[in-house]
């Protein structure tokens, strides 16, 4: 079931246009099938060199793309006709049209990260019995498409990796959140909530900067790198410094199979492919921002002999800090009435 089905159940129906394509016919792949859904569709059937070529371009696609036919067969370990036939079993002229094609729909799962809600939003709404002109209407659809989203992304993530990455975080002396765009707010949240647990943690975006906090961690220590679209080199140099640093890493994403999944210890794709073409901006950063609360509720439960009394301590200080602010604040303003009552003449209260 895709997203707006599942936003319907939420909020009422929601309707998209249908669109007409040509049956494929004698095994020929639908006109709409990505490559790499043609590669998985394929793969038990093919053997040999085939069979290697699919293996490799489904576990390393974002490395093969743009580049020559001649460099795709040195790296698989196979000759350039293999190369060839393997495009022409996908249904493709060849491995120019296959390389184009695989490409776009890299392209389109990188862009989908920074993706405004797609327009048929409203749209969907026209004709139906929800339709009208309160933005009251459309709001709530989003709501349903973000709550849809979010049971997505707890779904299509990888158990193991979570209790890794929860796992590392706790044993971790210190923690560096790095990202970029609208992850750059997320880390920062993250880094403050881990220092109320009594973690030390920082972030940083400037590659400077991640570069010098970097070398002041030691193995065991944890690198959480954000990057909704997976390819920012930014992001994507600091975790290849730090897997060679020894320290654990952590990648929170939007795009399967991307460089950053396959550099990280801990890949977490915070949701699934329906999402992020349809919704992408919103629910990735929704998702990414309610998967860290996740991980630092899961930190403060596993180190909660240490973890709560530190935040009773900072609480209480705040609470402190607070109520002081307010009595300094009370005390000026009956200074400031009382010097307005003299200079009207009023007697003081």
């Amino acid at each position: 079931m895709n997203t707006e089905a599942r936003a319907a159940n939420l909020d009422g129906p929601v309707t998209r246009p249908a669109v007409p394509t040509r049956e494929p016919v004698s095994g020929e792949p639908s006109p709409v099938e990505t490559p790499l859904a043609r590669i998985r569709r394929v793969l038990p059937e093919l053997t040999g060199a085939l069979s290697i070529c699919a293996e490799y371009a489904l576990a390393h696609a974002w490395e093969l793309r743009g580049l020559s036919i001649h460099e795709v067969a040195a790296r698989v370990g196979v000759s350039t006709n293999a190369i060839n036939r393997f495009a022409r079993r996908l249904g493709y002229a060849g491995y120019r049209d296959f390389s184009h094609a695989l490409s776009m729909e890299l392209g389109r799962i990188q862009g989908a990260a920074y993706a405004l809600p797609e327009p048929l939003l409203a749209k969907n709404l026209e004709g139906t019995a929800e339709a009208s002109d309160d933005p009251l209407v459309v709001m709530s659809r989003v709501f349903a498409l973000e709550l849809a989203a979010l049971r997505d992304t707890w779904r299509s993530l990888d158990p193991a990796a979570l209790r890794g990455a929860a796992a590392a975080l706790a044993a971790a002396s210190r923690v560096l959140f790095v990202g970029t765009g609208v992850g750059v707010g997320a880390c920062q949240i993250a880094a403050y909530r881990f220092k109320v647990l009594g973690i030390q943690a920082d972030w940083a975006t400037d590659p400077a900067a991640v570069i010098t906090e970097l070398h002041l961690l030691r193995p065991g220590d944890v690198f959480v790198a954000l990057t909704l679209h997976g390819a920012s080199r930014t992001v994507l140099e600091p975790l290849e410094l730090a897997r060679r640093r020894g320290l654990t890493t952590i990648c929170i994403t939007a795009a399967a199979g991307s460089r950053a999944t396959e550099l990280a210890d801990f890949p977490l794709v915070v949701f699934t492919g329906d999402e992020s073409l349809a919704f992408g901006q919103f629910a990735s950063r929704v998702a990414a921002i309610v998967l860290l609360d996740a991980l630092v509720s899961a930190v403060s439960w596993t180190r909660r002999d240490t973890c709560l009394p530190h935040v009773e301590e900072v609480t209480a200080a705040n609470q402190q800090l607070h109520v002081a602010a307010s009595r300094r604040t009370s005390a000026r303003r009956r200074r400031t009435g009382a010097l307005i009552d003299r200079s009207r003449g009023t007697p003081p209260a």
